[in-house]
C-alpha cells in the first residue's frame, strides 16, 4: 500500500451494540472535519425517527451526505476535494444492502413466502451489491481517505424463516468477509466494549480459503 492510500477500518456488532459510537468516536478523534455518508432512507414514520435521532446526536460541525445505493461515488467526491475530510463514516452495510437487494420489494407479513424468481432476482442484486461496495472500498483507498465502514453481525442469530431473509443475511454476510480481509483494522462491538479483531493474532494458515465464499 503506498503513503497516499487510504486507510479502512471496519466497525461491525449486532444491533445496538454501540458500534456506530464507536466509528464516531474513533472519527472525532482525527479532527472536526468529518464527513458522515449516511444510507438510511425514510421508508417509515419510526425509520424517520431514528435518522432524526442519529442527526441530532452527531456534531453540528460534520458535513452530510446521503447516498441510499452508491456511497461510493460520495467518497470519489470526497477524495477529490482540497483538502479532503480528516475521515470519512459509511453508515451502514446492512442499510445499503436492503436498499439495493429490496428496492421495490419491501416485504409485508402477504408477500415474504416469496416465491423462487423473487428469490433468484435479489440473489442477482446481491452481485450488484457485491460491485457497490467494491467499488467503495477502492473509491477510499485511491482518494486517500480515512474510511470507517459501519456494518451489522448478521449471522449470530437463528436462521431466518422465510427465503429472503435467508439471501439476505448469505448475501450481507459474504460481503462483510470481503470488507474485512480489505481493511487495515476491525473492530467488533458488543454491549458497548469495542474488540479489535485485526491486527491480531496471526493464525497459520488463515484465511484459508478466499474471502467471502
Amino acid at each position: 500500500m503506498n503513503e497516499s492510500d487510504g486507510r479502512i477500518v471496519l466497525v461491525t456488532g449486532g444491533a445496538r451494540s454501540g458500534k456506530s459510537i464507536l466509528a464516531e468516536r474513533m472519527a472525532s478523534a482525527r479532527g472536526s472535519d468529518v464527513l458522515y455518508v449516511a444510507t438510511a432512507v425514510p421508508r417509515d414514520p419510526e425509520m424517520a425517527r431514528r435518522i432524526e435521532s442519529h442527526r441530532n446526536a452527531r456534531p453540528s460541525a460534520w458535513r452530510v451526505m446521503e447516498s441510499p445505493e452508491d456511497p461510493g461515488e460520495t467518497l470519489r467526491a470526497a477524495g477529490e476535494a482540497t483538502p479532503p475530510p480528516c475521515a470519512v463514516i459509511v453508515d451502514c452495510l446492512t442499510v445499503l444492502a436492503s436498499n439495493i437487494l429490496l428496492k421495490d420489494l419491501w416485504l409485508t407479513e402477504d408477500n415474504r413466502e416469496m416465491d423462487d424468481a423473487l428469490v433468484a432476482l435479489i440473489e442477482k442484486r446481491g452481485e450488484e451489491y457485491m460491485a457497490v461496495v467494491r467499488r467503495m472500498l477502492e473509491e477510499a483507498r485511491s482518494g486517500g481517505l480515512h474510511t470507517l465502514v459501519v456494518t451489522n453481525e448478521v449471522g449470530l442469530g437463528l436462521v431466518p424463516e422465510y427465503p429472503a431473509a435467508r439471501v439476505y443475511r448469505d448475501v450481507v454476510g459474504r460481503v462483510n468477509q470481503v470488507v474485512a480481509a480489505e481493511a487495515d483494522e476491525v473492530w467488533f462491538a458488543c454491549s458497548g466494549i469495542p474488540l479489535r479483531l485485526k491486527p491480531g493474532p496471526v493464525i497459520s494458515g488463515w484465511p484459508a480459503r478466499e474471502a467471502g465464499s
